[in-house]
């Protein structure tokens, strides 16, 4: 009796999910005319006042903020400039209509998200959840790493030439790898004790003592609940922090490849210092690991966690670091261009070298021989 009523709820939220996202992804035909010209064949065609206006809507939520296209004077077919009062009027509709939208594709977008982690399929569930932890994790991280970033360049950074700017970047990446450090080796158990900690300890203890062969099995069966907790505490942090250290890292590699020369065998270099440097770092992190994981002889559950995770989270740090400056080193090129530390280029920037004309010549070349192909 239950199954048919979850069906029914299941069934309601396709349809309404399928309405609106078909009503935020509908294609809008702009008409050739102008508004005005617009206005006057609605109102020409007696069409009733609310669907002349849905029309405007949807015609002004296609058109691009402050973009209003007019001839100029004299010329044939020429539009005339709109009063100020008509402009304003026009960018708010064209800004309610473009909110409008938006707020309807996140509504859509929310109510699949809300699907999908309330799939019968318990691998969906958990892919899902997966997804979004990440994606949490991810934006967290960029958030924290931005809150540091943006304090450095209010009231450190101004006063500082390019190459303090770079010992700057770098001396943040080192404060970024300690810390991440430290919180994996709080949290995995490797030093120090946190709750779960001291719970899965107590917990084999006292199943060690025990001589009832139920109540150690229950004994054990919390200490892997514990144990599953300190890898989840763990695993959480190591995603959170390493992302903020592998921003750090770039941001510092980035630094680096804008200091030397503009020339194509100094910035295709800088990968590889960067590499080489990143590894140093990882280099002495691993031998404080082990000097600290050796002080009684051998390596135990907690500090074994400890150096997984924090070498795994590491690899991701170098190849966020690594990577973007080899795509700044593929732009520069391509471009002859090197883009800024945050990878973007200044404003009407427009420039083709000899690179990026051949690349495209190329692109058309094989596109040509596959059409001739097919």
């Amino acid at each position: 009796m239950t199954a048919l009523p979850v069906q029914r709820r299941r069934r309601s939220v396709l349809m309404v999910l399928a309405v609106a996202l078909t009503l935020a992804l509908l294609p809008h035909p702009k008409s050739p005319k102008g508004p005005e010209q617009a206005e006057q064949a609605e109102q020409s065609e007696d069409l009733p006042q609310h669907l002349g206006a849905f029309r405007r809507f949807l015609a002004m939520a296609q058109e691009p903020h402050g973009q209003f296209h007019f001839g100029a004077e004299g010329t044939p077919g020429a539009v005339e400039p709109p009063l100020p009062e008509d402009l304003e009027e026009r960018l708010a509709e064209a800004e309610n209509a473009s909110v409008s939208l938006t707020l309807l594709g996140c509504m859509g977008f929310v109510m699949a998200t809300f699907y999908l982690v309330n799939w019968p399929d318990d691998d969906i569930r958990q892919i899902s959840l997966e997804v979004i932890n990440s994606t949490i994790s991810v934006f967290g991280s960029l958030l924290l790493f931005h809150t540091f970033e943006e304090l450095l360049e209010h009231y450190v950074l101004p006063e500082m030439n390019q190459w303090q700017e770079v010992m700057v970047s770098m001396l943040q990446m080192l404060l970024w790898f300690a810390l991440l450090q430290l919180v994996l080796c709080y949290y995995s158990g490797a030093l120090g004790q946190n709750q779960a900690v001291r719970l899965r300890s107590d917990s084999l203890g006292v199943a060690k003592a025990c001589g009832s062969p139920r109540t150690k099995a229950c004994l054990m069966k919390s200490a892997e609940r514990h144990l599953g907790v300190i890898k989840m505490n763990t695993e959480a942090w190591g995603i959170l922090l390493g992302h903020a250290t592998g921003f750090a890292a770039t941001k510092a590699c980035s630094q680096l490849q804008q200091a030397v020369p503009r020339n194509f065998f100094c910035v295709a270099l800088m990968p590889l210092v960067s590499f080489g440097i990143i590894i140093l770092v990882y280099r002495a992190t691993e031998f404080l690991r082990y000097k600290i994981t050796m002080r009684d002889g051998q390596e135990d559950e907690f500090e074994e966690l400890w150096r997984e995770r924090t070498a795994e989270t590491e690899d991701e740090v170098i190849a966020l670091a690594v990577s973007f400056s080899i795509a700044q080193m593929l732009r520069f090129a391509v471009s002859g261009h090197l883009p800024d530390a945050l990878g973007e280029d200044p404003e009407g920037f427009n420039l083709h070298s000899n690179w990026s004309c051949a690349l495209e010549d190329h692109g058309k070349t094989m596109a040509w021989g596959l059409g001739r192909r097919g």
